[in-house]
């Protein structure tokens, strides 16, 4: 490395509006990680630059501080005087040493500071570097100011977009180049985006600047982690796009791309995920397909009615409405009801029967008025044999047998919502803590309890305030 911090060996940033594609190439590269939070923290102080003062060094400090502290003398002091002076001599070298070493370190900080510069500076053309305002500059505003010229109103996220949504990964041989081109740009896309969000809330109740950051970088390396998850999964194959569902809890990108180069290195290198637009669009068509079926077979099937094919004359009845007449027989008038029942007159009302009950002989369909024969009565489930206990669902055993119900009601510490059966035992005996195979109707606690009331009624009062 060079006196002024070496240059940067990567693409140079040759116009503002390719700022986004440009900074995390930049920011990436290995000779750029020393200088990275001189960028983005201003007056960033590093505190491992105390480590690079040799021991020599110090040395020549502690022997400075020793000089110019002021001397003991031992021969005029007594002993507690002597000891109370060696101990302020102490302290006054040790105070003059660090001020002399934070002077070295502020020095080596200054020396730092222009290194950055001058590397941030060489990644930049010399067209653009031209517009550059003169130095000296720090680092932060340095990089400020770049990222203000290359800053759009609003950035151009519908162009990033369409950018990264048109890298595509389609042969397993050509996943190199695409990690290259996809993660600037999903960077890019992220930065965008993130610079839309308001992140003012983040920083309700935190004092300093160095805690405001940290809650911000976890912020947005949380966000960026779920939007590459996403990018990448759209990026794949439809028909790969299964094989790569992320844990929704967590989104991490590291562990999707590693099954994802798996994969691929496990493929034929012939082999082709994406060949043209043509396979999405069959997939989206296939799929719309597959919903309108869905829908369609929900929709209720209409009434049908078979009309003739030919029109006949008017004197000529079709088979369907003579079918529908012998079906519906007509209805009787009041005359007939007469005729039928007759007189009404010389009938007891006891034996006058309501038209309706007339028993009418239809087309060869049963009559309304017969009710089908009662079903027998569906066994609870867990007296059913064999069947699976309703509260622990582990064996096929009675609710009374269930070690776990049994314990549960012990403790009053029965499943929420669980309706205990009246036939599967004593539902008084339950609010005591017990479980027993009796019903409630029988229960001896319960007829004592009733009995003691019926005896002595002044004890048993429901409410025993008095009237205000």
């Amino acid at each position: 490395m060079t006196k002024n911090g070496g240059t940067y060996d990567g693409p140079k940033l040759e116009a503002w509006d390719g700022f986004l594609l440009w900074k995390p190439l930049f920011l990436q590269a290995p000779a750029t990680a020393k200088y990275v939070n001189y960028y983005l923290i201003d007056n960033y102080a590093d505190a491992h630059l105390e480590e690079l003062i040799s021991s020599d060094e110090r040395a020549r400090l502690h022997g400075v501080a020793t000089k110019s502290a002021t001397p003991v003398y031992a021969e005029l002091l007594s002993s507690e005087e002597l000891a109370g002076a060696t101990k302020r001599y102490h302290s006054e070298v040790a105070m003059v040493t660090s001020k002399l070493v934070a002077s070295v370190v502020k020095r080596l900080q200054g020396a730092m500071a222009a290194q950055a510069t001058a590397y941030l500076r060489s990644a930049i053309a010399p067209s653009l570097g031209a517009e550059l305002p003169p130095q000296p500059q720090t680092p932060h505003s340095l990089w400020k100011y770049v990222m203000t010229q290359s800053q759009p109103p609003f950035y151009d996220v519908f162009g990033l977009f369409e950018y990264t949504l048109g890298i595509q990964l389609q042969r397993p041989s050509a996943a190199d180049s695409f990690f290259a081109a996809f993660e600037p740009a999903v960077a890019a896309l992220l930065t965008a985006l993130l610079s839309l969000h308001d992140v003012s809330s983040l920083f309700v109740g935190v004092d300093d600047m160095e805690s405001a950051h940290t809650v911000l970088t976890r912020y947005q390396t949380q966000l960026t982690a779920k939007l590459q998850v996403c990018l990448l999964a759209h990026a794949v194959a439809p028909n790969l796009t299964s094989l790569f569902k992320p844990n929704p809890t967590t989104f991490d990108y590291a562990t999707t791309k590693l099954r994802l180069l798996e994969y691929v290195n496990s493929v034929p290198a012939s082999a082709v995920f994406l060949s043209s637009d043509d396979d999405r669009n069959e997939t989206q068509r296939k799929r719309m397909a597959g919903i309108e079926t869905s829908l369609r077979s929900t929709k209720k099937p209409k009434m049908q009615i078979n009309l003739p094919t030919t029109l006949g004359p008017a004197s000529v009845t079709s088979p369907s409405s003579s079918i529908l007449k012998a079906a519906r027989p007509p209805t009787p008038t009041p005359l007939q009801k007469a005729a039928t029942n007759g007189p009404v007159g010389s009938m007891s009302p006891l034996q006058r029967t309501p038209p309706s009950r007339v028993p009418v002989a239809s087309a060869g369909r049963p009559s309304t008025r017969q009710q089908p024969a009662p079903r027998p009565p569906k066994p609870l489930p867990m007296t059913a044999d064999n069947a699976m206990c309703n509260y622990c669902r582990l064996a096929p055993h009675h609710l009374t047998a269930c070690q776990q119900f049994v314990a549960d009601v012990a403790r009053f510490q029965v499943t929420r919502g669980f309706s205990v059966p009246d036939d599967a035992c004593c539902t008084h005996c339950i609010k005591l803590g017990h479980v027993l195979p009796h019903r409630a109707k029988g229960c001896p606690r319960l007829a004592s309890l009733v009995n003691a009331q019926a005896a002595n009624p002044a004890r048993y009062v429901h409410n025993r305030r008095k009237p205000s």
